[in-house]
């Protein structure tokens, strides 16, 4: 079944609207899609009904055949851990719940100063002169900045030549604009995702420094699934080895610690080279969790 459970707009880092991710979704034939930005759920709240809810049936005509689309309501949120820093993705969650939005207000404050402090960083020890208003120029949609947005306006400004160049010269760890983010607890985050009436997913679990011992750690502290398909795990231009295999074995990793199973391409739109093609999942793993009609 084909779907895209990992998706960012421009109101975090994507560059996408989120319109453009749904009927650009709807022409690929995907069935059920969410957009789970970092910190915020402004293309909910904005873009696909007035009234609050935790999934979407949209229709089209904007294309041949009139098509329907699940969205899941979903958020991705940046998280700390004895583990090293690991992110959460919340599906089902109603983005007018108390305490999700107070979380949110919290994540987006924070984002934000960094987002001061790394020009500032920038300006005082490196001659430049980088401005927080262009940067909202640049990006004028965007309400939870990261540091590809930092990134971008380095590159702008002709400081660099590329976003990559620009993390490994002056924003990675150990470089002259490095700001560390605010990161949420993992049980922290897990409640929260649960208390708004949500399912808290561990995104890209290959990034744990050790996949089974992550995993067990990660589910006392309140993870329900893992997102055991993406996109990056069958890309052979990465080290993650044969894609069949890593797959079979982050299936094989959620059955053993009976956590359900997602899957999502983390596209970005030009930010990040990844594709927006959506991800096959098997409609059996989807129905386990998911609360709308999933059919093939």
């Amino acid at each position: 079944m084909l779907i895209d459970l990992h998706l960012h707009s421009y109101y975090s880092d994507g560059t996408d609207s989120p319109d453009y991710l749904i009927q650009s979704a709807l022409k690929l034939n995907l069935k059920i899609i969410s957009i789970t930005d970092h910190g915020c759920v402004e293309s909910y709240l904005h873009t696909c009904a007035a009234a609050p809810q935790t999934s979407y049936d949209i229709k089209t005509a904007d294309i041949d055949v009139e098509q329907k689309i699940q969205i899941i309501a979903g958020v991705e949120i940046n998280c700390a851990s004895g583990l090293g820093e690991v992110h959460i993705l919340g599906y089902y969650i109603d983005t007018n719940n108390s305490d999700l939005t107070a979380l949110l207000n919290e994540i987006q404050h924070y984002r934000e100063e960094r987002a001061y402090e790394m020009i500032f960083k920038l300006n005082t020890t490196q001659n430049m002169n980088l401005s927080i208003n262009v940067l909202k120029q640049l990006f004028p949609n965007t309400i939870s900045f990261g540091k590809p947005h930092i990134g971008y306006l380095l590159k702008h400004y002709n400081y660099t030549k590329s976003i990559e160049e620009s993390f490994e010269r002056y924003l990675d760890k150990g470089m002259p604009g490095y700001v560390p983010r605010h990161k949420v607890l993992v049980p922290r985050a897990c409640e929260i995702i649960k208390k708004a009436g949500g399912i808290p997913f561990l995104a890209h679990p290959l990034e744990l420094k050790s996949l089974q011992t992550g995993v067990r750690v990660l589910k006392h502290l309140g993870v329900m699934g893992l997102e055991c398909f993406y996109s990056k795990y069958s890309n052979p231009a990465l080290s993650y080895g044969n894609a069949k295999n890593i797959v079979e074995e982050l299936i094989r990793t959620a059955r053993e610690n009976k956590l359900f199973i997602c899957g999502g391409s983390d596209y970005h739109g030009w930010l990040k080279d990844v594709k927006f093609n959506g991800v096959d999942v098997p409609a059996s793993y989807l129905r386990e969790w998911m609360r709308c009609n999933v059919y093939q």
